[in-house]
């Protein structure tokens, strides 16, 4: 992957069902142009917004793609962060509709290039395949969240073994390095995403492009064997409150499995730095300046006396997650079958059409962003 890309997921299958940080890919009242893609499956807006992309890379802008959890083959968005441009897929799960229509937002309605009678005698096979996608999906979610419930036993027994004052020593460690001599920045903005997502290909990872641009990267590091440590929890969660209160922009990436409240990454983009948490998962030091054992936190001699708990924990917890994926993947091949009911009828030749004319229309947004 090329420095002048970056690729992150705007939404993820989650514990709860998919959770949608859609809201967080630009401040919308400082966005200069958002589109919003319509139109249902097989039409064409992921290879759509990948032409659009493809475009504006290869004359050198950078390039934030928005991949779809549910077919990471996908995009469900690009963002052209230098000017404040975006396209999305604004269809289900992550409806988006205008906020501000006509002055920031626009609807394309790739729908329009439909053979709707041909579409719709298929009605029954459509309505019957959406139903059964909806069901796979409610599976994978009730698998997640049962894995989830497991994995929070594991932290249990961890946090018990864990020496608090060491983790706040940590903390205020890095909070020192980070922070210090460096005043208030320009913006306390949060931006939460995904880095990951649990995906029907497994799980798919995007950390090293989302820390390209950090100069320093911070790694804490938990363990080979373990998803997650409540001691990186409270680690994480700090720095990010640290920076808020200083006005530094902060862009949180959080864990699939705790979309809410277990950040994975953090970076402050005017400092140049990066936190993320080395795992069984993220396990990649490559990017690390400095990494800090977690593990010195904990008492192993506890640890020990519960290997039994955890071991089983953690296979429970493995094998949860593979019948989550599968559910996934069953879902996206029906899903293929859908898009099967509606390819064969759709105009694309219009769409390529419209698709060349609106990359011509960010051209002209591109030119009004500079005086923007």
């Amino acid at each position: 992957m090329q420095n002048d890309e970056r690729h992150i997921f705007p939404g993820g299958n989650t514990p709860q069902g998919f959770y949608s940080y859609y809201d967080n890919i630009i401040d919308k009242t400082k966005a200069h142009s958002i589109y919003c893609l319509k139109g249902g499956p097989g039409v064409g807006k992921s290879s759509y917004m990948k032409k659009v992309a493809k475009e504006f890379q290869a004359s050198g802008e950078r390039i934030e793609y928005l991949h779809c959890s549910s077919d990471p083959h996908s995009l469900d968005g690009i963002h052209i962060p230098d000017y404040g441009i975006v396209m999305i897929d604004g269809t289900a799960p992550h409806i988006v509709d205008p906020v501000y229509p006509g002055a920031v937002d626009e609807i394309i309605n790739l729908g329009s290039f439909w053979n709707l009678p041909k579409i719709r005698s298929h009605r029954e096979e459509i309505i019957s395949t959406q139903h059964n996608i909806s069901y796979e999906f409610s599976r994978a979610y009730k698998y997640l969240a049962a894995a989830a419930s497991i994995d929070d036993d594991t932290n249990t027994i961890f946090q018990s073994a864990t020496d608090d004052d060491e983790i706040d020593k940590i903390s205020e460690y890095i909070k020192d390095k980070i922070f210090s001599d460096k005043g208030k920045g320009t913006s306390k903005r949060t931006r939460r995403l995904f880095a990951s997502a649990i995906t029907p290909a497994g799980l798919v990872n995007y950390a090293d492009t989302v820390l390209y641009d950090c100069e320093h990267v911070f790694a804490l590091k938990i363990g080979d064997n373990l998803s997650s440590f409540l001691g990186a929890d409270a680690v994480m969660n700090r720095i990010a409150c640290a920076a808020t209160e200083r006005d530094f922009m902060c862009e949180t990436f959080y864990c699939p499995m705790k979309p809410v409240s277990r950040i994975e990454h953090i970076v402050i983009p005017e400092l140049k730095t990066g936190i993320t948490v080395l795992n069984k998962y993220n396990n990649d030091e490559t990017t690390a300046t400095e990494v800090i054992e977690l593990m010195q936190c904990v008492n192993r001699a506890k640890i020990r006396e519960n290997a039994g708990k955890i071991e089983e924990n953690n296979n429970m917890y493995t094998q949860l997650l593979l019948y989550a994926e599968r559910a996934l993947k069953d879902a996206y091949w029906l899903h293929n079958t859908l898009e099967s009911f509606y390819v064969p009828n759709i105009d694309f030749d219009a769409v390529n059409e419209n698709c060349r004319s609106i990359i011509e229309r960010i051209k002209n947004d591109m030119e009004n962003a500079k005086t923007f």
